[in-house]
C-alpha cells in the first residue's frame, strides 16, 4: 500500500516528517513542490491523522480546520449554480406521459 509522507529536501537529503509504517525497503517517488519555506506552508494532514479522523478516537485537533472556521461549508455543500431541478419522480412522470402521447397519437 502506498503512503504519502511530507518531508523537506535540504543539502542533498530528504528528511521525512514521520517514519513510514511497515516499510523496511521500498522504491520511492520524490515530488518537489513550489520552493517556499516550510514555515509559510499550512500544516499537512498525515496518513495517521487522516485515519484517526475517520475513526471513533479522532481528536478535536484533527477535526478542527486550521483556520478555526466551522465545518458549516462542508455540511451544507457548495452551490455550483443551476437548478432548481425536478425530482426523479417528476422526470419519470413527464417521460412516461410523453411516451403515452406518442403511442396514442
Amino acid at each position: 500500500m502506498a503512503q504519502a509522507i511530507e518531508g523537506t529536501y535540504r543539502d542533498g537529503r530528504v528528511e521525512l516528517s514521520e517514519k513510514p509504517r511497515n516499510v523496511r525497503q521500498s522504491r520511492v517517488i520524490v515530488l518537489f513542490v513550489d520552493n517556499v519555506t516550510a514555515e509559510s506552508q499550512p500544516p499537512m494532514v498525515s496518513d495517521r491523522q487522516a485515519s484517526e479522523a475517520n475513526s471513533d478516537k479522532a481528536s478535536p485537533a484533527v477535526l478542527t480546520p486550521p483556520d478555526g472556521e466551522s465545518n458549516t461549508l462542508l455540511l451544507k455543500g457548495t452551490h455550483l449554480g443551476g437548478g432548481p431541478y425536478i425530482s426523479r419522480e417528476e422526470f419519470y412522470n413527464a417521460a412516461f406521459e410523453a411516451r403515452r402521447k406518442r403511442r396514442a397519437g
